[in-house]
């Protein structure tokens, strides 16, 4: 009986799924923004940073499927260098080459934190179920 059952297991390995039809690969998307769009997003971003006086923080999820059934954590984009990156865009006292400073500490400091939180080293997740379990 044992043999049988290699043997049929063996059969059945052999074939290889096919599919019905050849797909092509994806192709990436390229977004494209007018200099009007461009214009207007800056400006809701300046007048969003005026209005509430601190950033406004923004969902974007870092994968952890590197782990035993990881799923995404949180990446926070809201950080210190993410504001004075912003108010040095605001002011015209500030030079091109400081503004270009922060924009690279900025970019830097994002950088890192996605690391961080796709390693596992995010808190977002576990404070929100800290506070789930408090709350039952």
């Amino acid at each position: 009986m044992y043999i049988h059952s290699f043997q049929n297991s063996e059969k059945k390995t052999q074939h290889q799924w096919k599919s019905a039809k050849v797909l092509e690969p994806p192709q990436s998307l390229q977004f494209v923004f007018s200099p009007e769009t461009k214009k207007d997003i800056y400006e809701a971003e300046q007048q969003l940073q005026k209005l509430h006086h601190h950033l406004l923080a923004t969902y974007e999820s870092g994968s952890t499927r590197k782990f035993r059934q990881g799923r995404t954590e949180t990446i926070r984009s809201a950080s210190p260098e993410a504001l004075d990156f912003c108010r040095k865009m605001m002011s015209k006292e500030v030079g091109t080459e400081e503004k270009k400073s922060a924009l690279y500490s900025a970019i830097n400091s994002h950088k890192e934190y996605s690391i961080q939180a796709c390693n596992g080293l995010g808190v977002d997740r576990l404070l929100l179920g800290l506070r789930k379990a408090a709350e039952e």
